[in-house]
């Protein structure tokens, strides 16, 4: 009786499990699952309610930004902010829409696209949409009677009091509009005038450097006065196009402080240096060059000012990125 009893009760148990599907393989969860929100259901024309997506995959799974719309449905988009959580190798993106309506009635909110690309897809897309939802959008005018909501008609114009009245009040605006003027007028003058924006430097280099050859130095034998003011020209175009206290360093003590800053790239370093130092060899070794190395050395200082004005750096850096 007893083992009549534990049979019965296994087969009815076989039984359930076979309606119930017990011993089946569990389906997989959906690699992506869109929720929504509305902070709330009902509101006023022009009162500003949230709109929240909540994007749950798995943490291997690529989920592409959701484009930014100005508008979702009825409603216009105020501002757009996302943010991601993680646990337990899930993933959950979050964007929160601010949104306002300016229609009154039912207005509904599109659905939004969510592009996602699962790790074992292939590299293929897929989309999932969130549902539409809808807010009930209230006049402000909701429970004023007809007659307080319509527009009323214009006041008739109000009538002069008095002609000497009208006087009255013409005479204090143009004393006040006079008084106005007067102190406009005494303010600008007491401020001081802008000062006129400084030279550019190659500009000035430009001409110092046609000075110094109308001066004819070479020819007259002043090799060493032409070189000291031909250097003194290349130092201080430096010192104010890269803000570098030339004039006051050795050539060595230049060139050092030049690579730190970066102001030179190396081909315009390595003019100044073979420039410098030609200089100083007239000036400290008594060195006298030929007229025709003075002429090269006078193209190399203008060169130099060639290529690294402002318009020239400016151009080469757009040729660079281009």
């Amino acid at each position: 009786m007893r083992r009549g009893l534990f049979f019965a009760f296994i087969l009815a148990g076989g039984w359930a499990a076979a309606a119930t599907g017990f011993g089946e393989p569990a389906r997989p969860a959906a690699p992506v699952s869109v929720e929504t929100r509305l902070s709330r259901r009902q509101v006023a024309i022009g009162e500003p309610f949230l709109y929240t997506v909540a994007i749950k995959a798995s943490r291997e799974t690529e989920i592409a930004p959701v484009p930014g719309e100005k508008k979702l449905g009825g409603a216009d988009v105020l501002k757009a902010t996302s943010r991601e959580r993680r646990f337990l190798g899930r993933r959950t993106v979050i964007y929160s829409f601010e949104l306002v309506a300016y229609e009154a009635g039912e207005l509904p909110i599109v659905p939004v696209p969510v592009k996602y690309r699962p790790a074992a897809a292939g590299g293929d897309w897929l989309e999932v949409r969130t549902k539409e939802e809808k807010i009930s959008v209230g006049s402000l005018l909701q429970g004023v009677a007809a007659d307080k909501a319509s527009l009323r008609d214009i006041k008739s114009p109000l009538g002069l009091r008095s002609a000497r009245r009208v006087w009255w009040y013409l005479a204090a605006a143009l004393l006040f509009g006079s008084l106005a003027a007067w102190f406009f007028r005494r303010r600008q003058e007491a401020q001081p005038p802008v000062p006129a924006p400084p030279r550019p430097a190659q500009e000035i280099a430009y001409e110092q450097l046609e000075a110094l050859r109308r001066k004819d130095l070479i020819r007259q034998g002043m090799v060493a006065k032409y070189y000291i003011e031909l250097s003194d020209i290349v130092r201080r175009y430096l010192e104010n196009r890269f803000a570098l206290r030339a004039p006051e360093m050795t050539t060595q003590e230049f060139l050092f402080h030049a690579r730190q800053a970066a102001a030179l790239k190396g081909d315009h370093q390595a003019l100044v240096r073979d420039f410098l130092e030609c200089c100083d060899l007239v000036k400290f070794a008594k060195y006298v060059p030929a007229a025709d190395v003075a002429e090269e050395v006078f193209l190399s200082a203008r060169k130099l000012v060639d290529e690294t004005k402002a318009e020239a750096v400016v151009s080469q850096s757009l040729e660079e990125a281009a």
